[in-house]
């Protein structure tokens, strides 16, 4: 997920590195809450259906999700660089595990937005998104 405004990324944790936080707000921040929900149903349905180890959820300031107006996340399923996960995931059937997975986090996330008393697609916070509206 986007960090929200303040917070360190992942890549700031390591020994060595220096503080990450952006002051100024992105898009994405205006959806913080949202975005972690929506992380967390993902990696809960991933991890029941494709019994794969959990490395985390990390925090990143990753430009493909800077300019969202709506809630999201990048999902990484797995890595090719990984022999045996390539072999995993050059089988439909494992990619349609995957597919499913992802889908089943969504109808879940979906249920936590609704559950919440939240309009569907969740909207940004009133005052949030003030400085982002001309962006």
């Amino acid at each position: 997920t986007f960090p929200p405004r303040h917070q360190n990324s992942a890549n700031s944790w390591s020994p060595g590195k220096k503080p990450d936080a952006e002051s100024e707000a992105a898009n994405a921040n205006a959806f913080d809450h949202w975005n972690v929900v929506l992380a967390q149903s993902l990696h809960r349905e991933l991890l029941d259906r494709l019994k794969a180890p959990d490395r985390g959820k990390k925090l990143m300031h990753l430009a493909v999700l800077r300019p969202l107006k709506c809630p999201g996340v990048l999902v990484e399923c797995g890595f090719l660089t990984s022999d045996v996960e390539a072999a995993k995931i050059a089988t439909p059937a494992y990619r349609q595990e995957i597919a499913d997975a992802l889908s089943a986090g969504i109808r879940s996330y979906i249920k936590e937005v609704e559950a919440a008393g939240a309009a569907f697609p969740p909207k940004a916070e009133i005052g949030s998104t003030a400085s982002l509206a001309k962006g």
